[in-house]
């Protein structure tokens, strides 16, 4: 038993002795840290990623939320796989052309920021002409996404937002029971030799709304440098489908023509007519 305590207490002392050069060598390391990073300078703090910053350039409002949920209900009101109807499907679809496209849109922002761009340059030089900086800077104030943005960059950045809409429109921003329209659409841009056509001159604001949705994702590959110039412009554009909303979501649908069905629909349909029939 002597010797048994004897190796405990040394085996005890050793782990206590092991724990204090554990500790001491945490704090050593620590100070070096604190002494390396050098006076004034502060711990980094968590990385904002591309995608969270233009989570908050692409927040949409209530209201235009609102117009996503109404389009919702209308397109998948009706229960594809649902037998008990003879009926030809109860949802809608949106009618196309589109009263007021995304490309009326994007043209008349593009020509009324490029006007304010403009306006506010004449301001700035004309203020300099007459050695008047506190009225060009109230004037400049008006519009602080300006800051070295010109007319190029409000074209570039709707000429990309439409180059956007035409690759993600078939792949992100479709309902299943959208995709038959799609591709009925497409056959007859094909057929009558109008495949130069863009997909933004023939759909609506919806539609813009939904890539909205979506851009925080697929712009997560973009520069972050470009932030400063597409994050204020995307939250230009959705103020101005705010503030005309009325206008922008005129809410034209119509029901689906039986070539518009999805195939289960097709199917139920057609079996549902075979029951009654036999009856």
């Amino acid at each position: 038993y002597l010797e048994a305590s004897k190796l405990l207490g040394n085996q005890q002392g050793k782990e206590e002795e092991e724990e204090t050069n554990n500790v001491t060598t945490t704090k050593t390391s620590k100070r070096k840290r604190e002494e390396d990073r050098g006076p004034g300078r502060k711990r980094r703090g968590p990385a904002v990623s591309v995608k969270t910053v233009y989570e908050d350039f692409c927040e949409l409002p209530l209201t235009l939320k609102t117009v996503l949920l109404d389009e919702m209900e209308k397109i998948t009101r009706s229960d594809p796989y649902d037998c008990s109807s003879v009926r030809a499907p109860t949802r809608a679809v949106h009618q196309l052309p589109a009263p007021v496209t995304i490309q009326q849109v994007l043209k008349h922002f593009s020509k009324k920021r490029i006007q304010q761009i403009n306006s506010a340059t004449a301001t700035t030089s004309s203020a300099e002409d007459t050695k008047a900086p506190s009225k060009a800077v109230s004037n400049s104030s008006m519009l602080p996404t300006d800051v070295n943005l010109t007319a190029q960059d409000v074209e570039e950045f709707c000429d990309r937002l439409t180059e956007l809409f035409e690759i993600a429109l078939p792949k992100f921003l479709l309902y299943p029971q959208e995709q038959p329209q799609y591709e009925k659409l497409v056959e007859s841009m094909v057929q009558v030799d109008d495949a130069k056509k863009k997909l933004t001159e023939i759909f609506g604001c919806e539609y813009l709304l939904r890539l909205y949705v979506r851009l925080p994702v697929l712009m997560q590959a973009e520069s972050v440098g470009n932030i400063k110039l597409v994050g204020p412009l995307l939250a230009e554009l959705l103020v101005l489908l705010q503030k005309n909303r009325s206008a922008c979501f005129k809410a034209s649908y119509r029901e689906p023509l039986p070539e518009e069905w999805l195939d289960i629909e097709k199917r139920n349909f057609n079996q549902r007519n075979m029951d009654v029939s036999d009856l």
